[in-house]
């Protein structure tokens, strides 16, 4: 970057500033549009049913999953606590 001091200019006070160089904007845009050319044609592509399914990767810290249990029997549900009748018509006498 060029930098500027400030200066005099038809009566007009100008500010200090930077811009680019000689040649640097054109030399940026060749950069930019070949960066979006890289971007742009550096996709896989839509996939399709034709296409290879991935596998998966294979992810060494992980532990391998747990072996397919059999068939457990079902587990018992809850049983009541209290085995002798409640009166509910106490009068609270």
């Amino acid at each position: 970057m060029v930098k500027v001091r400030e200066y005099w200019r038809g009566g007009t006070k100008v500010r200090a500033h930077t811009r680019l160089p000689p040649g640097a904007r054109k030399q940026l845009t060749i950069a930019l549009v070949a960066v979006a050319a890289v971007f742009v044609f550096s996709h896989t592509g839509p996939a399709t049913e034709a296409s290879e399914p991935r596998r998966p990767s294979t992810n060494r810290s992980t532990p391998p999953p747990a072996p397919a249990r059999e068939k457990e029997e079902p587990r018992p549900g809850p049983s009541w606590t209290v085995t002798y009748p409640i009166p509910w018509d106490r009068d609270g006498s």
